[in-house]
């Protein structure tokens, strides 16, 4: 999900200009090239130049796949701020889908839309619209203060396991249970990660 730490040197100018769109529509030719040989539908010679033409079509489209995927997710941030709207479902499907989401993201959504944004947020003409504290993003929040608090009381027995003598007797009852506890928290992080994503909301500390 930090797909942000590359398209957050990339301008909002260049995500909806001509370049970026022939850039984007390479990556999605290449990967869909990648894709049909992998079904079986397209079949490349064993030796010789078209061997080769093949390999290098091969590692431009598993590289291109990651791009197109992060560059679509860019644009539907871009989106987002124009629109005032949270795309919930185009998210959750951009999770479920990658980059087999982005190849139709990209044909029917950025290519017919992207001339229509404005652009430049940065320089302060494309302010992202005021949200107020819903119920959802107050659930949300409470989700996060009980991950804090269930991390926080599995590193206090961890320490109070390793720093006192007898430490090891607050978990002795419940020890072969206890690694649920961690898996626990792993699986509800994780949940709250995807959710997070998917409905939008302004990046959390955990």
């Amino acid at each position: 999900m930090r797909f942000k730490l590359f398209w957050g040197h990339i301008s909002d100018e260049w995500m909806v200009s001509d370049q970026a769109a022939i850039v984007f529509g390479v990556a999605a030719t290449l990967f869909s090239l990648v894709t049909a040989y992998l079904f079986g539908i397209v079949k490349i010679p064993t030796s010789g130049v078209g061997y080769g033409i093949a390999n290098v079509i091969a590692v431009l489209g598993v590289f291109s796949a990651p791009f197109l995927w992060s560059g679509m997710m860019k644009y539907l941030e871009m989106r987002e701020r124009a629109t005032g709207n949270r795309f919930k479902i185009l998210r959750l499907a951009f999770i479920i889908g990658f980059w087999f989401t982005a190849i139709p993201y990209y044909l029917l959504a950025y290519l017919p839309s992207r001339n229509e944004l404005p652009v430049s947020a940065s320089s302060g003409s494309w302010p992202p619209p005021p949200r107020p504290l819903g119920k959802s993003r107050k659930g949300m929040r409470a989700f996060c203060y009980v991950l804090y608090a269930g991390w926080g009381s599995l590193a206090i027995i961890v320490v109070c396991v390793f720093a006192f003598q007898n430490g090891y007797k607050l978990v002795r009852p419940v020890a072969d249970y206890f690694v649920l506890f961690p898996c626990t928290l792993l699986i509800l992080t994780g949940i709250y990660r995807i959710l997070h994503f998917v409905s939008g909301e302004p990046r959390s500390r955990i």
